[in-house]
């Protein structure tokens, strides 16, 4: 009897085509973020979504992605956020990329659904405007699609955020490090991660931020994500050198208003 074998191009071949295949990256959207306003499209299609802001403006900028009930509209949006209610039952915060300075990035990525969703920002000009009220502002429409066979990034460490404390999953290593945050509620909480400079504390550094920015800095936002609501989760990742880090909530509470790490939602990391 005669055996035919296959050639080692032909076998080749086949294990490529047989073998276990990687899952297609998230799509990626870029949104420009100016002095003040987004450059974005205007429609997505659904499903695990990369967006990567790029700040192009002269201040500092986020990106909150809000989904709004369908039968609701900007202007509802905007006229609660007028009466100074910064968390009105129709909208669900889906975390977004955290505060960049001009010509820096930042980024997450979130799974999301068709709907219409609004993009802003809530930083605080200098004349104690925030930059949604200046145009900063951004409609947005999330759309079906073919089925997504794209992954959610695979954590190096998992933090979960609740009323008002943060779980971490293990000790944070130095690198890359990718982040899956998740909302334990019930509260809308977000994540900054701030490093401080050797025999500074986050004290120091939250006084030198109240007092304005004057002087040396005693410590500098790493990275961070805009809030979320109970339930959602998103994935980013930071660069973490040696040193001594702390993490705290930025999102003002539903009582009085005063942001959650006045409620012990602050909590230091060392990473060696």
């Amino acid at each position: 009897m005669r055996y035919r074998f296959a050639s080692p191009v032909l076998l080749g071949c086949l294990l490529v085509a047989c073998g276990p295949q990687d899952p297609p990256a998230p799509n990626v959207v870029t949104v420009v973020a100016t002095d003040f306003g987004y450059e974005a499209p205007e429609q997505i299609p659904a499903g695990v979504t990369t967006v990567r802001m790029v700040n192009a403006g002269a201040e500092p900028h986020h990106t909150i992605i809000a989904r709004l009930d369908a039968d609701r509209t900007v202007d509802d949006l905007l006229q609660e956020y007028g009466a100074e209610n910064l968390f009105p039952e129709f909208v669900a915060y889906m975390g977004g990329p955290g505060e960049a300075m001009p010509g820096d990035t930042s980024s997450v990525t979130v799974a999301l659904e068709p709907g219409h969703y609004v993009l802003l920002c809530y930083v605080f000009s200098p004349d104690g405007a925030p930059h949604f009220t200046k145009g900063m502002l951004r409609r947005l429409e999330v759309v079906e699609s073919e089925p997504q066979l794209a992954d959610e990034p695979t954590p190096d460490v998992t933090v979960v955020l609740a009323d008002y404390a943060f779980g971490f999953s293990g000790p944070v290593p130095s690198g890359d490090v990718t982040f899956r945050v998740e909302n334990a509620g019930p509260q809308v909480h977000d994540l900054v991660i701030v490093q401080t400079e050797p025999g500074k504390s986050v004290q120091e550094f939250l006084a030198w931020m109240e007092a304005g920015g004057e002087g040396p800095p005693p410590g500098h936002v790493v990275s961070s994500i805009t809030g979320m609501n109970a339930g959602h989760h998103v994935s980013f990742t930071a660069h973490l050198e040696p040193g001594e880090y702390t993490v705290l909530c930025w999102v003002p509470d539903v009582k009085d208003l005063r942001p959650h790490f006045m409620y012990g939602m602050m909590q230091q990391f060392t990473v060696s």
